[in-house]
C-alpha cells in the first residue's frame, strides 16, 4: 500500500483512498467525485464496475452503524467514510479493519488523503476489495 494524498480544492478523496488501497497512482482510478460519496450507493456501483474490469476483482459494501453483519474479516485494507471536523461533507481515509468472528469491529486509522490528517470523527460505511 502507498499512500496517495487527494489534489487540493479538488474534493477526491475517494479516487486517492481507492489508489492508496489498490497501490495505484491518483491518474490511474478515476475521479468518482461526480458520484458523491453521500450514501446514495450511485458512486458504489461506478467503482464496483471499474474494480471487475479494470482489475479482475470485486468491492465489498458494508455499514457501521451495526444495521447488518458483517462477514469476518481480519486486519483488512478498507475505505471508510464518514464524517471530519472540517465540514459537514462526508470524507473517504483507508482504515485497517479488523473484526474476529463474533467479535465487535474495529478500525485503525492508516491513511488520510486529505492535507490535514485528521482523519475521521463518526464512521457510517465502508467498502473493501476482494
Amino acid at each position: 500500500m502507498t499512500p496517495v494524498k487527494q489534489t487540493p480544492g479538488k474534493g477526491n478523496c475517494l479516487q486517492a483512498a481507492i489508489a492508496t488501497v489498490l497501490d495505484l497512482a491518483l491518474d490511474d482510478v478515476p475521479d468518482f467525485a461526480d458520484r458523491k460519496v453521500d450514501g446514495d450507493g450511485k458512486w458504489f456501483d461506478d467503482v464496483a464496475t471499474w474494480v471487475k474490469e479494470k482489475l479482475g476483482r470485486g468491492v465489498v459494501a458494508f455499514n457501521i452503524d451495526g444495521s447488518e453483519s458483517i462477514p469476518e474479516i481480519r486486519n483488512v485494507n478498507a475505505i471508510v467514510v464518514g464524517k471530519t471536523s472540517r465540514g459537514k461533507d462526508d470524507h473517504a481515509v483507508v482504515c485497517e479493519v479488523d473484526c474476529p468472528k463474533e467479535k465487535k469491529i474495529t478500525f485503525k486509522f492508516v491513511h488520510d488523503p486529505h492535507r490535514s490528517n485528521k482523519f475521521l470523527t463518526t464512521l457510517e460505511y465502508g467498502i473493501f476489495f476482494v
